[in-house]
């Protein structure tokens, strides 16, 4: 029995799938995706610019079809991953673990992420903001900072929690501005203060737009209840019902991601169920990194299925 994470957006480099583009199954999914986005998503993720890349309407298709393309050719070379027990996904990933347990279909799962990252980027645009990733300071640390900002730099919140005392804050780019300034000499100091690359301050309220959009979506997409367990990034619980797939993937776009508090959840579930293998599907280590935070035992068995 395994667990599978799936990749968020900033796990994109260019150059993935290089090599994944050569097997015919992996082809036929990047056209598909293609055909659905109106982009040559292939051609993004392989030859970039960066630039291009990292734009958000093109990043998480992207990192979409590059996990996906990374699952098909694990099946298709025989590596023996069986079906998982339980799966998650880190935000944008999330939608690629459902389409992965077949709770959307491929179509379905592409039409959302095309609304989900056009919706997130024109809110991006409309707002300039961003996000911040801090390590080394408690949760009451990152309120106290955010409560003293001042109202004229806008909104600041934790919005990610990757694992004990790492957390990704967001805000509009006045507010992560002054906040780095402040943790600049902020004693204790920080581990480590990193901006992110991506072009908006997502789950927060200042993607509300974006999550209006995502709804609507959703109110007409067919939904299943997915074939084994996909844990949401809002409850950090697997999802219980069809219903609760459509409310909670629409909240998720403004509300924090409880990646920590999931791979506990999950940790939990693998000692009653002995699950002896995790995998970390599509482009980066991000996760193996995060969940070797939050157990070092469980991490050392996390596998690398990457789209290269």
């Amino acid at each position: 029995m395994s667990i599978w994470l799936f990749a968020g957006q900033g796990a994109q480099s260019v150059g993935m799938c290089s090599r994944l583009a050569t097997i015919p199954v992996v082809a036929k999914l990047f056209e598909r995706a293609s055909t659905i986005i109106g982009r040559d998503l292939l051609k993004i993720c392989v030859d970039g610019p960066k630039e291009d890349l990292d734009r958000t309407e093109n990043c998480q298709p992207a990192i979409v079809a590059a996990s996906l393309a990374a699952l098909e050719s694990a099946a298709s070379e025989g590596k023996g991953m069986t079906t998982p027990t339980c799966a998650a996904g880190f935000s944008l990933g999330e939608i690629t673990a459902l389409i992965a347990a077949e709770s959307l279909s491929i179509d379905d799962g592409f039409r959302l992420v095309k609304v989900r990252a056009e919706a997130m980027q024109r809110a991006s645009d409309l707002s300039p903001s961003g996000m911040l990733t801090v390590v080394g300071l408690t949760d009451d640390q990152l309120g106290d900072l955010c409560s003293m900002c001042p109202k004229e730099k806008g909104h600041l919140q934790i919005a990610n929690y990757l694992f004990p005392r790492g957390r990704v804050m967001s805000g509009h780019n006045a507010g992560i501005e002054w906040l780095v300034d402040q943790l600049s000499t902020y004693k204790p100091k920080p581990r480590q203060v990193r901006r992110i690359s991506v072009s908006g301050a997502f789950h927060s309220p200042l993607m509300k737009l974006a999550q209006n959009e995502v709804k609507s979506l959703l109110d007409t997409v067919d939904i299943k209840l997915p074939r084994f367990h996909v844990y949401s990034n809002v409850t950090a619980r697997p999802y219980e019902s069809e219903d609760q797939v459509r409310v909670l993937l629409a909240r998720q776009v403004c509300e924090p991601v409880q990646w920590e508090q999931s791979m506990i959840n999950i940790i939990n579930y693998i000692n009653q169920e002995n699950i002896e293998q995790v995998y970390e599907i599509g482009p980066g280590k991000q996760l193996k990194a995060a969940l070797s935070r939050i157990d070092s035992n469980l991490g050392k068995t996390c596998k690398n299925v990457e789209a290269q």
